[in-house]
């Protein structure tokens, strides 16, 4: 047999609520019935922060643990039952502290936590939030969900970052100085205002969000000018956001240009880095040299040819500073390049480049002008005046000549070792390759000896080659040479032998093109070349005098007719003559022969019957058999003093018949 003992639990119930909490805020609300409590005065309203309401129950006979969530429903206005998905539930669980009395067949007092949170999607208006413990047992709570008053950006993504700009009115984004909108370039999408004005989602933005329920009602677009100096522009788009309830707010999003900067950040020359000041330097004469100029254009958009450099002038020769000439401008990612050509004329030169573009931008025409810092650089007048090469021209074609060069004075002594010994010279130069002074170039004189072959040193002139811009002067005022205006021109002279001895030297001053009379030191820029030319050929000089001896009592001729003839195999080669005079004196007066060779020589006077010649020598060397002279080569040119003594002829004529005849040579 089974006994069956069936007890009834006693009725659960809701017997209070406490701590009643609206959007995190205690409520103020009482009630009188614990299955209708109205908190309808402490509304719901944080449409952009989840809304939400907590409480707590007081329970009696509930079982510890008992999930409450599930008894939970909420109806609309309308007795609809609102959809799970906008809201959520939290807690609910049951806490009952005392077990279960068997006697009384009770659970005793318990409390239950509910929080429930709303979504921003959840509409304005009146809710029954309803917890049922049995079928008929039913705690109901009113609440109102108000409308949003917000009118808030909640996103706001531009040129691809995310601005929190929630409860502010305005926000401030850089954009580069003249940038405009290309649809070739996507950079440029971040001024792209084409369609500025739309209400969905203007072009130059990336997206946006807005409070729950608000409406973005209009869009307005300016343009100003934000610094006058600087062409900055200012674009301001200003949004009129409408809160659920009806709430306005504006918000302005302004885009300002950054303003470029104008100073120069890096200059170079050629490849090297320049210092302090940045913004100028120079290039000498003889320079072929290139710069580079660079800015901090980071922050400024370029493009359709809007940065240009201007380029300007000054100088006496424009006509060699022509751009795309003279000189070339390149233009880089960060400024530009300048390029000098050989022939630029010294001056100076002046870069300025200028940012500038005129465009129409929604309806408007927009202008922008920047100057940057200027660059100057000085073209220098040379300061060279050492000649390049110098060459001496035959009247007949020769190889092998020598020009030999030093900074101190070549006597005949340095001059013969020189030539015996070229790996000896100091200072070098070729035809091909002109002059190399080696370390001797900062000298201010020099000596110079050319070698030629049968020429007419009567009236003759290297050729100089001089550096670039400077001008040669042949002294001929020692006392004001400082002043090329003072000097000579012709460079033509007479650098026949010397019969003073020694090389004969004709004074030359290179001035360099930036030379200056009486400056400090401009006027020191110049060089003196002292040059001699040797006839390698004709480098004999005789300094003939004719004599009638002593013992000639009486002599009846006024002139007597010397011939010279040079002979070379046999054969004469040359022949030079001339007349000397006898005035009452027993010494000739003739001029003397012209520069000749060495070699046999025969020497012939045409004198009356009674009389000969002697011939007699001061110098050594000199080979005499009977009317013949032999003269040995030279290096360098040699005066031989030569003396013709004419004496009675005693010699008996051969036997046999004779003629005489008395003759007179046509003068």
């Amino acid at each position: 047999d089974y006994k069956v003992l069936i007890k009834r639990v006693q009725p659960q119930s809701i017997t209070g609520i406490t701590d009643i909490k609206v959007d995190g805020i205690n409520s103020n609300s009482t009630y009188t019935n614990i299955n209708n409590i109205d908190i309808t005065n402490s509304a719901l309203y944080k449409a952009s922060a989840a809304p939400s309401l907590e409480f707590s129950y007081l329970t009696n006979n509930v079982p510890d643990g008992t999930d409450l969530k599930h008894n939970i429903k909420i109806y609309d206005a309308l007795n609809n039952v609102v959809d799970s998905s906008l809201y959520t539930l939290e807690n609910g669980i049951v806490e009952t502290v005392e077990a279960y009395n068997e006697n009384l067949a009770t659970y005793g007092v318990g409390s239950v936590k509910i929080i429930l949170r709303f979504s921003d999607l959840m509409a304005s208006g009146d809710y029954r939030i309803e917890t049922g413990l049995a079928i008929d047992d039913l705690y109901d709570i009113h609440i109102s969900k108000e409308m949003s008053n917000e009118a808030e950006f909640t996103e706001f993504i531009y040129n691809g970052n995310v601005y929190d700009i929630y409860g502010e009115t305005e926000l401030i984004s850089s954009i580069p100085y003249g940038i405009f909108y290309r649809s070739e370039d996507t950079n440029t999408k971040i001024v792209n205002f084409s369609d500025v004005e739309s209400i969905i989602l203007p072009s130059y933005l990336d997206a946006y969000s807005l409070s729950v329920n608000a409406e973005l009602t209009n869009v307005d677009f300016n343009i100003s000018i934000y610094d006058s100096l600087t062409y900055q522009h200012q674009y301001e788009i200003i949004y009129t956001i409408v809160a659920e309830d009806g709430t306005i707010k504006t918000f302005t999003h302004k885009l300002i240009e950054e303003e470029p900067s104008e100073l120069i950040i890096k200059s170079y020359k050629d490849g090297n880095e320049l210092e302090i000041p940045l913004n100028q330097s120079s290039l000498l004469r003889e320079e072929i040299s290139f710069f580079r100029i660079e800015y901090d254009l980071s922050n400024v958009y370029l493009a359709n040819n809007n940065f240009t450099v201007e380029s300007s002038y000054t100088g006496g020769d424009p006509d060699n500073a022509i751009l795309n000439q003279a000189y070339f401008i390149d233009y880089i990612i960060k400024g530009f390049e300048i390029d000098y050509d050989y022939s630029a004329a010294i001056g100076n030169y002046s870069y300025s480049p200028l940012f500038q573009q005129e465009l129409t931008i929604a309806g408007e025409t927009v202008n922008w002008e920047f100057v940057f810092e200027t660059m100057t650089i000085i073209k220098l007048a040379s300061d060279v005046s050492n000649l390049t090469n110098i060459t001496f021209i035959s009247d007949t074609v020769y190889a092998g000549l020598n020009i030999i060069m030093d900074y101190e004075l070549i006597t005949e002594v340095t001059y013969i070792s020189y030539i015996d010994n070229p790996s000896t010279r100091r200072i070098t130069t070729l035809p091909s390759s002109g002059i190399s002074y080696n370390e001797y170039e900062n000298e201010q004189t020099f000596y110079v000896i050319g070698q030629v072959q049968k020429s007419d040193l009567a009236y003759y002139s290297p050729l100089f080659y001089l550096p670039t811009g400077s001008i040669i002067r042949k002294i001929v005022d020692e006392n004001n040479a400082n002043d090329p205006n003072m000097q000579s021109t012709d460079l033509f002279d007479d650098f026949t032998f010397d019969i003073a001895g020694g090389f004969k030297y004709v004074q030359y001053r290179i001035y360099a093109e930036d030379y200056i009379i009486g400056d400090p030191i401009y006027s020191t820029h110049y060089t003196d070349y002292f040059v001699s030319v040797q006839d390698i050929t004709n480098n004999i000089y005789f300094n003939l005098t004719i004599l009638v001896d002593n013992s000639v009592v009486d002599f009846d001729f006024e002139k007597v007719f010397v011939t010279f003839n040079l002979y070379q195999n046999e054969l004469i080669q040359s022949s030079m003559s001339l007349f000397s005079y006898f005035d009452g004196t027993r010494t000739g007066i003739n001029k003397q022969f012209r520069s000749s060779m060495s070699g046999k020589y025969s020497i012939d006077i045409d004198l009356p019957e009674g009389y000969d010649f002697q011939i007699e020598f001061v110098s050594s060397g000199v080979t005499i058999v009977d009317k013949t002279i032999t003269i040995p080569s030279e290096l360098v040119p040699k005066r031989y003093d030569m003396i013709l003594r004419i004496v009675s002829d005693n010699t008996e004529l051969d036997w046999g018949k004779q003629d005489v005849i008395d003759y007179t040579p046509n003068i």
